[in-house]
């Protein structure tokens, strides 16, 4: 799977590494692939528990060139359907989160096609973690950005707290998010070396401000 990330990464959408200010609607959360084996199976199901489609993370092993291949072989491997194209997903990172409708106990409807709505469903199964959206800033985006002239830092949760001061330039693109309060999020990052902390707002009604990525 190394060997995976400097041929795939420039061959899946990195885009998907990351949403930029996503808005949320009526979802119950974001249901996370938490995958420790790349033998584990993704099943996508139709409403009647057919199978819609099926992958796992080991196609390195399976494609017939393991030297030179491209994401096309991995997309026949699997006989992806061009409608895939959940919330986040990179196949080399192993990254895989859909938009979760809702759950019935068994099975989660998600959102597998960001760009027209189409829902499947996915059994539920041990790989899978269902997070609200406060739960999954907290434990599940690596770094955030956010425009710090319209939404600066401040050293307490207020719009009334002081503003910190910062030099965007020496300011080390990992932000971390810490923990929420209401609108508010906390995060540490880092000025010239220096490790602090601060809030900034995440929100807006159900418009998330801040972009929200996934690798650091």
């Amino acid at each position: 799977m190394k060997q995976l990330l400097i041929i795939v990464t420039f061959l899946f959408p990195t885009y998907l590494l990351g949403q930029d200010r996503p808005l949320m609607k009526d979802e119950s959360g974001i249901l996370k692939a938490d995958i420790n084996n790349y033998q584990d199976e993704i099943l996508i199901l139709n409403e009647d528990g057919s199978i819609w489609m099926k992958f796992d993370f080991n196609g390195e092993s399976k494609v017939e060139n393991k030297e030179s291949y491209t994401s096309d072989d991995i997309r026949k491997l699997y006989n992806w359907k061009d409608e895939f194209n959940p919330y986040a997903f990179h196949y080399d990172y192993v990254i895989l989160m859909f938009k979760c409708l809702s759950y019935d106990g068994e099975r989660y409807k998600v959102i597998v096609d960001e760009r027209t709505g189409l829902t499947k469903w996915i059994k539920s199964k041990s790989i899978w973690k269902l997070e609200n959206w406060e739960e999954h800033i907290v434990n599940s985006v690596a770094t955030i950005d956010a425009d710090y002239e319209s939404n600066p830092i401040r050293k307490k949760p207020d719009v009334l707290s002081t503003i910190i001061e910062i030099n965007t330039e020496n300011l080390d693109p990992a932000i971390g998010p810490l923990l929420i309060e209401g609108d508010w999020l906390k995060i540490k990052y880092w000025e010239n070396d220096i490790k602090n902390t601060g809030w900034i707002r995440w929100k807006e009604g159900k418009q998330i401000i801040i972009s929200l990525w996934y690798l650091m």
